[in-house]
């Protein structure tokens, strides 16, 4: 009988360890932290039949974003890499018709609802290189359909897309290739002469960028 209890109270103890033992690896795993694997943006491989560069161009406009994940909150942390790809793709879009680059833009904003921290955080990187007065690369017309996918982007809720309707309104206006809109002016004084210089609509291009450069080529 005595052999009987030492043996159940060994056996007790050694549950006793084993569980300890497992509840503190469950723990470390738990307190792990995601491995940051975000070293590069890496183009997406442009099929070598294609040589013209306007083919060129079109794939890689439509695919450009193929090998990132917009779930992965990681990009957000790594201005280096994501901002500098999304300049050269608000670049590479001036090599596109309009049209094709208005899908493209629609899609990866569609993309990013994937997850609303990476979607405001494109979103917020449009809005600098394409909407900002002082960015070079300003285009309202490839603002046009970021604007478009923020308005019909489902998790967004109508207090969130209040400001996107209101700048879509005003870039409608005025686009290139339309009748500008009426405005009124005042008459100065006949002994008082200025000269008035009417400057046709136009977007302003931006220089082309080493990653355009090398990939259309």
């Amino acid at each position: 009988m005595k052999l009987n209890i030492n043996f159940l109270s060994i056996l007790c103890f050694f549950l006793l360890c084993t569980s300890c033992k497992s509840g503190n690896a469950s723990s470390q795993n738990k307190n792990e932290i995601p491995q940051d694997t975000i070293k590069s943006f890496t183009l997406p491989s442009i099929p070598q039949m294609m040589t013209d560069p306007e083919q060129r161009a079109d794939f890689l406009v439509k695919h450009y974003w193929d090998n990132v994940n917009f779930t992965d909150t990681n990009y957000i942390h790594h201005p280096d890499i994501t901002e500098q790809a999304w300049a050269d793709y608000c670049d590479i879009l001036n090599h596109v018709p309009l049209t094709t680059a208005h899908e493209a833009i629609r899609k990866t904003i569609e993309q990013t609802n994937a997850n609303k921290k990476v979607f405001f955080y494109i979103t917020d990187l449009a809005d600098k290189y394409l909407y900002d007065p002082n960015s070079p690369l300003r285009n309202e017309e490839f603002y046009i359909p970021v604007l478009e996918a923020m308005i019909a982007s489902p998790i967004l809720n109508e207090t969130e897309k209040i400001r996107p309707k209101a700048r879509l309104e005003l870039a409608l206006k005025n686009r290139i290739g339309t009748k500008a809109l009426d405005f009124t002016y005042t008459l100065l004084p006949v002994h008082k002469v200025i000269s008035i210089s009417l400057m046709p609509i136009t977007s302003y291009c931006s220089s082309t960028t080493p990653v355009a450069t090398h990939v259309l080529k």
